[in-house]
């Protein structure tokens, strides 16, 4: 996973931790002396290995420390939607951020992280044809997938329509089409919706859309990654209501 990530977490669920794998040929940093600090103060137990036996725990790239933790109870769907009524909350404003057939592992996990990052409330991706988490996915993450639930549906427009029925307004990108970013209003409830990378949004997601924006670029370079494209409409809606 990387130290980034199971730092992470180590605070997010350090009460679902089971054990900590360090290898013996670890240089010490302060990221690792805080990953020991934080096992410690929960009593978890701290194995020194040798590298060739982390390399059989992992599946990936581990930088020599692994985290082993209970398995993660799954919301269903219906639940997650029910918990978004927020009639009576103090903040009204709520961000969701849907991914229509992403298929890059690092571009989830790079979204992952800046869903994190701006507070997004959950990321809806669809099961078939599309980047699913995975080790490398956890990774660039870096700590995101512990703060930010990913659901996994079976029909996208079918989540899209039951979001809008809980009074959300979805706003697509789609490259130059649509009004500026600059110029657009977010809603407090709205489920942005990146579409993949070669493709963008698919006729039916795109069909669904209350609004369309996209970012103008100055430069020379006329596109962004997804990735890229992501983070910064994320941060306009974290601009738009900011304390």
């Amino acid at each position: 996973m990387g130290l980034t990530p199971v730092l992470a977490a180590l605070r997010a669920r350090g009460a679902e931790a089971l054990s900590l794998w360090i290898a013996n040929t670890r240089s010490p940093g302060p990221i690792l002396a805080e990953i020991v600090d934080l096992a410690q103060e929960l009593g978890l137990p701290i194995q020194k290995v040798d590298r060739q036996e982390l390399d059989r725990l992992s599946l990936t790239l581990h930088q020599g420390v692994i985290a082993q933790f209970k398995p993660r109870p799954v919301l269903a769907w219906g639940d997650f939607l029910a918990s978004l009524d927020l009639k009576n909350a103090p903040q009204k404003n709520c961000l969701l951020l849907a991914l229509d057939h992403l298929e890059d592992p690092h571009n989830l996990g790079a979204l992952w992280r800046s869903s994190a990052a701006f507070g997004v409330k959950g990321l809806i991706c669809p099961k078939d044809r599309a980047a699913l988490p995975t080790q490398v996915v956890y990774k660039t993450a870096a700590g995101g997938a512990e703060v930010t639930p990913l659901f996994e549906v079976t029909n996208l427009v079918r989540a899209l329509e039951d979001l809008k029925e809980k009074g959300f307004w979805l706003v697509g990108a789609e490259g130059e089409e649509g009004q500026s970013l600059w110029d657009f209003a977010f809603p407090e409830r709205t489920v942005l919706i990146l579409g993949s990378e070669g493709q963008g949004l698919s006729r039916l997601v795109r069909e669904k859309t209350d609004f369309l924006v996209h970012i103008p670029l100055t430069g020379p370079i006329n596109s962004l990654n997804v990735s890229a494209a992501g983070a910064v409409l994320l941060a306009a809606y974290a601009k738009t209501f900011q304390p």
